[in-house]
């Protein structure tokens, strides 16, 4: 695909009738597994990373039109690759994906610039709506 350097970052035109492009960062590699899958099903490509150091910079030099990642990872969390993402101009929607159930949780993450934060075992009726939705906005 080709590269549109005066778009923001995360936000570049896709080639017309390319499919979405996702980008799920997740340290466990059954659920990026399973959530390649999903999105698969739902005609988008889906690059994949265990990190949030990795997500970072892959968001920031590809094609990435949303964004599926943990919260708690190596090298970097959720948190503070959403963050630094937002910061550096990422524009398309986050979806933040976690096990940790403490009621302080879902507000940080929100304030650190992720659209949603759905607790895992996640379901796929939710998410499935959710994925529906942000495709939408940025396929509109």
């Amino acid at each position: 695909q080709q590269c549109h350097p005066e778009n923001t970052v995360g936000d570049p035109m896709p080639l017309r009738n390319a499919p979405p492009k996702a980008l799920i960062a997740d340290d466990d590699p059954d659920f990026r597994h399973l959530l390649q899958h999903f999105l698969e099903e739902k005609n988008c490509q889906a690059l994949t990373t265990d990190n949030g150091r990795d997500a970072v910079a892959i968001a920031g030099r590809k094609e990435i039109q949303l964004l599926l990642t943990d919260i708690e990872m190596p090298d970097m969390n959720g948190i503070v690759a959403i963050s630094t993402l937002r910061q550096a101009g990422f524009v398309q929607p986050i979806l933040a994906l976690t096990a940790n159930t403490a009621p302080w949780i879902r507000p940080h993450v929100l304030a650190a610039g992720a659209d949603e934060c759905l607790h895992k075992p996640v379901s796929l009726t939710r998410l499935g709506q959710w994925l529906d939705d942000a495709l939408n906005s940025v396929i509109s």
